[in-house]
C-alpha cells in the first residue's frame, strides 16, 4: 500500500484526506446555497490553487455538478 501523498509549506502537512474533510465541513456550512462540487473545487482553489487551476474547465471539473466523481478523485488523488 502506497503512503498518502502529502502537501504543504513549512513542514506541515496536508492530505487529500484532509482535504476531503474540509470540503465536507465547507459543504455542511454551506449546505443548500452551494454545490458539493462547487464546495470541492473552492475549497481546492483555497488549499491547492495551482491543482484548482489545472481542473477548472477540464472534464473533471466538479463545479457545476451535486456530487464529485470517482474520476475526479482519481485524477485529485493522482495529481495531489
Amino acid at each position: 500500500m502506497n503512503p498518502e501523498k502529502k502537501t504543504g509549506a513549512n513542514g506541515m502537512t496536508y492530505t487529500y484526506t484532509d482535504f476531503l474533510a474540509d470540503v465536507q465541513k465547507a459543504h455542511s456550512d454551506m449546505q443548500g446555497h452551494w454545490r458539493f462540487g462547487q464546495c470541492y473545487f473552492n475549497t481546492m482553489r483555497s488549499k491547492r490553487p495551482a491543482l484548482a487551476e489545472e481542473l477548472r474547465g477540464s472534464l473533471f471539473d466538479p463545479f457545476h455538478r451535486d456530487e464529485v466523481d470517482q474520476l475526479t478523485h482519481n485524477w485529485a488523488r493522482e495529481n495531489w
